[in-house]
């Protein structure tokens, strides 16, 4: 709840980073992902007026501070393809440059024909939208009508993390894309599953070869015996 909490900017520090709480006894998992057709369902209660904004968030992965805080000219399209740079972030890790998908950009650029100046996302005075009133008004009545009223804007992170992971996405990527800082240590714990190897038959080559070299020792008279 706390680690939610400094990545939603509600608190300047998590208190509890770093602790470890071993619980013995059974409790029911508290839900954090979305799974993509949970996201379609919550996508599609969302007004219209909110429609980019939850779309980017799901798309990217961005949280909820990064998105608010995006103007106009982070956007880019070059031939390399479109991208959003990040600024607006707690560590040298989350300011960074990603990828947007055919359809995240489209839904940018037909935003932008209706303004190119200021915030990408802002309210009818020209602001940037506020994200308490976000959550408050839209979001959580929007996941109550989609049947997910555990979910919170940072599961759309969480999604976005589990998507990649399941698209074959390394540890190391992921962490890049959605900013974290360390490197991969928290997406290859959380959302990377570990997958069974193929029969190691390197073993038999080496074994075989060992058992070679012992069965000729064996019959070496100058051998030592053992």
């Amino acid at each position: 709840m706390l680690a939610t909490a400094y990545e939603d900017d509600l608190i300047v520090r998590n208190p509890a980073a770093g602790v470890r709480v071993i619980v013995k006894d059974d409790r029911p998992t508290k839900r954090h992902r979305m799974t993509p057709e949970e996201t379609q369902s919550l996508l599609s209660e969302i007004p219209a007026d909110y429609a980019d904004l939850t779309y980017l968030m799901a798309a990217t992965g961005l949280r909820i501070s990064e998105a608010f805080a995006l103007v106009w000219s982070d956007f880019k399209m070059s031939e390399a393809g479109p991208t959003l740079t990040v600024r607006e972030s707690k560590t040298d890790a989350g300011r960074r440059t990603i990828p947007l998908s055919p359809q995240t950009a489209r839904k940018l650029i037909e935003r932008q024909t209706k303004a190119t100046a200021g915030p990408i996302f802002a309210n009818r005075l020209g602001r940037p939208m506020d994200s308490s009133n976000y959550r408050r008004e839209v979001f959580n009545p929007a996941s109550e009508r989609a049947g997910v009223p555990w979910a919170t804007p940072h599961s759309l992170h969480h999604g976005m993390a589990s998507l990649m992971a399941d698209h074959g996405y390394s540890a190391a990527q992921i962490a890049l894309h959605l900013g974290h800082a360390d490197g991969g240590v928290l997406a290859q714990r959380t959302y990377i599953q570990p997958t069974m190897i193929d029969a190691p038959a390197f073993v038999d080559d080496a074994l075989q070869v060992a058992s070679v070299a012992s069965f000729v020792a064996s019959r070496d008279p100058g051998s030592p015996k053992t």
